[in-house]
């Protein structure tokens, strides 16, 4: 099933950056789970990662650069599912890194009794955890996904080899969780039918795509834009193109 990336359209949307979750001790889980899985693709492709082993594969972006992957990390935050009767549930944990390198991302969330018309998050990292000191699990600095105690964690790393490219490599690695070059951004997967998790399992497939970060909603060149490493034009125009990666989901 083929989706585009909306707004929550309520009188007060949820906003997966800015409200924060409900705590998970004051939850009354009573449905059956939610089996999240994220599957990483170029285009229509499988995502084969060039390493010391194996020469990788070679994809083109919209304007035909070449260009191969070598690592391709993400974090998504703050799960919710949105009943019929406009209810949000908090989803815990809170906090994932998805790595394609690691290939189909899978999560398992409880849940309460309910008829489900969408499932909201957020890339990267909110801003109160950014400012929090030391985390653990997902937000540990031991995962090598923070910079410091100023620009916060990266959000999302786009690493990969191109002949276009000077010295041959890409980096994009995409931070800011304030201001004007704030790289979290909202997903919204708006389900064309509800699911129930009051009788069975429901297992959620989503599909993301890396070749919208090169021209989702703004154009990017490879040989233009090769290293974008700190806080600036390039990495929200990067983060806006990344809000859309999300293209496809199935429910089982």
């Amino acid at each position: 099933m083929l989706f585009a990336a909306t707004a929550c359209k309520k009188p007060k949307p949820v906003d997966p950056i800015t409200d924060r979750p409900a705590p998970e001790d004051s939850i009354q889980y009573d449905g059956h789970l939610l089996n999240l899985s994220i599957k990483n693709m170029v285009g229509d492709r499988e995502m084969i990662f060039k390493t010391s082993l194996d020469s990788g594969a070679t994809y083109y972006n919209y304007l035909g650069e070449p260009f191969q992957i070598k690592r391709y990390v993400y974090y998504i935050s703050n799960p919710r599912l949105i009943s019929t009767t406009g209810d949000t549930l908090s989803l815990y944990p809170a906090y994932h890194i998805v790595d394609a390198t690691q290939g189909i991302y899978n999560a398992s969330f409880k849940t309460m009794k309910g008829t489900y018309r969408e499932l909201i998050f957020a890339i990267g990292v909110d801003s109160a955890r950014n400012v929090s000191g030391i985390q653990t699990g997902a937000l540990d600095p031991f995962w090598g996904l923070f910079w410091d105690w100023n620009t916060g964690y990266v959000m999302a790393t786009f690493e990969g080899t191109s002949p276009l490219a000077p010295y041959g490599t890409f980096f994009y690695h995409i931070g800011g969780y304030a201001g004007e070059y704030n790289a979290v951004r909202p997903v919204s997967i708006r389900l064309d039918e509800p699911f129930s998790t009051t009788d069975k399992n429901i297992d959620l497939q989503l599909t993301a795509d890396a070749l919208k970060w090169f021209n989702a909603v703004h154009p990017i060149s490879i040989p233009e834009v090769n290293s974008v490493v700190t806080i600036g034009p390039s990495s929200k125009k990067l983060a806006d193109n990344y809000a859309k990666m999300f293209v496809k989901y199935e429910i089982q």
